[in-house]
């Protein structure tokens, strides 16, 4: 067999799932799909790509009929991994057996494939070993170790195998949970075609892959790297800040004023000002035409993405600040901040109860507890504060907000709420 052949024969059909719409991320959500959302200023559906592209024979990215397919659609059209993409939009929506379902028709159907979701990051070495696993002839899924399974699947293993997969156990929530990535033959389609609809009323990929089991051998492959499901904005916060730590580069590509303070791991991109008596404290990222300070304090995981100010007395802190949006004399702790955001001179963001128990946020009408002490919130893109506004820890604040200064928000804003208690 000749080199070329071995190195063919390699190569792996992908189906990614880009079709669903992240509300457990509102308002980060409201105005792009989950598989958009940008760490180290690239969406996650285009690290998943750019990770697979080189052992992958095609790409199969089901995507939504809706303008979030679309957003998906064009992004990756003009990506430089465009010549193995194919996409499908998925017209049935009520399940992932039915959106793999609908990548059938691209792809060969005497040919194994690996499905992932487009709405997960995982550091490089996480595709590494999809491929690796593959080499070694076994069908699987993989794995990741967890403490809190709560909101996930918990997969159920003996010697090895696969037997069984508990979504959102209560009471033993460590273990190993479904990344939702596995690797199948052919004659998986026909256990996508058998699935019957769930309790959830939705047709389930792992239901498909529980009857795969009962005649075959599916193997778990635990993961032991770093894997994140970003389905809360914490998560979020978290995958930004393993990937400034692990992925982004260092380097200064503008001039300094003299008296700016640089320690640590900091990327500042080209044409960007950080002007004097401004304290960076890596790793943090900066991104293009950005102005900093003077008197700036940007502290460690603080992510600019780009066209932004951050004005005089600013502090921000383990936070993503998206593009076109600007703060003055703000303090920005934990949080989130959507593009074409403006805060007023004096606004202040909590990130700490006094009792210092942990923070929950309502999502979806459901009080969530995100087990941490420490979160801030989430502005909406297109919202405005006016000066000397307070936010309180955990709250999350829909677009195209207004919101009057000397305010102090406590609860979740919807999209375009004007708020002033004060008239």
């Amino acid at each position: 067999m000749s080199i070329l052949c071995e190195f063919q024969m390699q190569l792996n059909n992908y189906i990614i799932l880009c079709a669903g719409k992240g509300a457990r991320l509102w308002p980060i959500t409201q105005s792009i799909p989950k598989a958009m959302i940008r760490v180290l200023g690239m969406p996650v559906c285009g690290w998943i790509v750019k990770s697979i592209y080189e052992n992958a024979k095609q790409i199969v990215i089901v995507v939504s009929t809706d303008n979030d397919g679309n957003k998906i659609t064009e992004y990756l059209s003009d990506s430089p991994w465009k010549t193995k993409i194919k996409f499908v939009k998925q017209i049935d929506v009520s399940g992932t057996a039915k959106a793999i379902l609908c990548a059938k028709e691209l792809l060969n159907e005497d040919e194994p494939f690996v499905v992932l979701n487009g709405d997960t990051f995982a550091e490089p070495e996480f595709y590494k070993k999809i491929n690796e696993n593959i080499k070694s002839g076994n069908w699987f899924l993989m794995g990741k170790k967890v403490e809190d399974a709560s909101s996930l699947g918990l997969l159920e293993i003996e010697n090895g195998r696969l037997t069984g997969i508990v979504e959102k156990p209560v009471g033993k929530t460590n273990g190993i949970i479904n990344t939702g990535c596995f690797y199948a033959p052919n004659k998986f389609w026909k256990c996508l075609e058998n699935v019957k609809i769930s309790v959830r009323a939705e047709y389930e990929a792992t239901d498909a892959i529980l009857e795969f089991c009962k005649e075959n051998s599916m193997k778990v492959v635990e993961f032991a790297g770093y894997w994140n499901d970003v389905g809360y904005f914490w998560n979020y916060l978290d995958s930004n800040a393993f990937a400034m730590d692990k992925l982004m580069e260092e380097g200064i590509l503008s001039e300094l004023d003299k008296d700016a303070v640089i320690r640590g791991k900091v990327f500042v991109a080209k044409n960007s000002q950080i002007k004097a008596g401004t304290v960076i404290e890596g790793p943090v990222y900066i991104g293009p035409n950005c102005t900093i300070g003077p008197n700036a304090t940007l502290r460690p995981y603080s992510f600019i993405e780009g066209n932004n100010h951050i004005g005089t007395g600013t502090e921000i802190k383990n936070s993503i600040v998206l593009e076109n949006s600007d703060a003055h004399g703000a303090y920005i702790g934990d949080s989130i901040i959507c593009s074409k955001v403006n805060l007023g001179a004096g606004t202040r963001i909590a990130n700490l109860k006094f009792d210092e128990s942990t923070i929950t946020t309502k999502i979806k009408g459901k009080t969530i507890d995100s087990k941490r002490r420490k979160l801030g919130v989430v502005i909406g893109q297109g919202t405005k504060t006016g000066v000397n506004v307070s936010i309180n820890c955990g709250v999350l604040i829909g677009n195209n907000c207004r919101i009057y200064p000397n305010n102090f928000v406590k609860t979740n804003l919807d999209n375009d709420t004007i708020f002033n208690t004060n008239e």
